[in-house]
């Protein structure tokens, strides 16, 4: 769990010091979106968050049939396909090596603060198919 949580931390710290945050989602107002695309190790989440640990997740998606990502936004609506939590900040990042998107969901309570657990970091190749979802608790 604590690996879990400096990784969010970390993950947030970097996407959040050069953030551009913008609403896109129209009806959606109360959710903060960071639009800069970070960089981030899939190799590393792998390693990190192994198939069979809590909260990691290997099969059973949503994202299954090829739907190519383009764009930050692109994989952002396919990313809420996997995630039930509640969010209201969510910030993309891409492993340029793997072609491999990461969005993260989670909870910010004002500022940047952070609600520590609930967070839910799903990752999707370059062609839309979810590869693992990591859920705090």
């Amino acid at each position: 769990m604590k690996k879990f949580i400096t990784l969010m931390l970390t993950f947030i710290l970097i996407i959040s010091l050069t953030a551009c945050k913008r609403d896109f989602l129209g009806n959606s107002s109360d959710i903060n979106v960071d639009l800069w695309v970070g960089s981030f190790s899939y190799a590393d989440v792998c390693a990190e968050y192994a198939d069979g640990e809590p909260g990691v997740k290997t099969e059973g998606f949503n994202n299954t049939a090829v739907c190519k990502i383009e764009t930050a936004q692109n994989a952002i609506e396919l990313a809420k396909k996997e995630v039930n939590s509640s969010y209201n900040f969510i910030s993309v990042a891409f492993d340029e090596t793997e072609k491999i998107w990461g969005v993260y969901f989670g909870k910010e309570t004002s500022g940047d603060v952070f609600i520590v657990g609930g967070d839910v970091n799903v990752y999707l190749d370059q062609n839309g198919i979810t590869l693992r979802v990591v859920s705090g608790e």
